[in-house]
């Protein structure tokens, strides 16, 4: 996907929401960091899974629940939330929802 430069513009018109569906785009892909929109449907989740990298999760649009290790998080329009390498986690829209996820590896340089 690519954006304009030194332009304003809408990242959550970079996504549409489809019926009983999760789509995702990459937005960037560089070195050591991807950045991927998702848009869930209502009641839509990705199971659980972990990954070698960092999660930072920022909510654009409804609302969705993350769980790690059976503790429940709920977040909403504006929230961010962190998930540390190599954790265990479940993404789940309690609402149809739009969300920015941020992998990145956090090695010391």
């Amino acid at each position: 996907m690519n954006f304009p430069i030194e332009q304003v513009f809408s990242l959550s018109a970079a996504i549409a929401y489809r019926h009983n569906q999760i789509t995702s785009t990459v937005l960037i892909s560089e070195n050591n960091t991807n950045i991927v929109m998702y848009a869930m449907d209502s009641e839509e989740s990705i199971s659980s899974e972990s990954s070698p990298n960092r999660k930072m999760v920022f909510v654009l649009d409804g609302s969705l629940n993350i769980t790690i290790n059976q503790t429940s998080y709920a977040l909403h329009i504006g929230d961010s939330f962190i998930i540390d390498k190599n954790t265990q986690h479940a993404i789940e829209a309690l609402e149809r929802c739009k969300f920015v996820q941020i992998n990145y590896n956090n090695k010391e340089i």
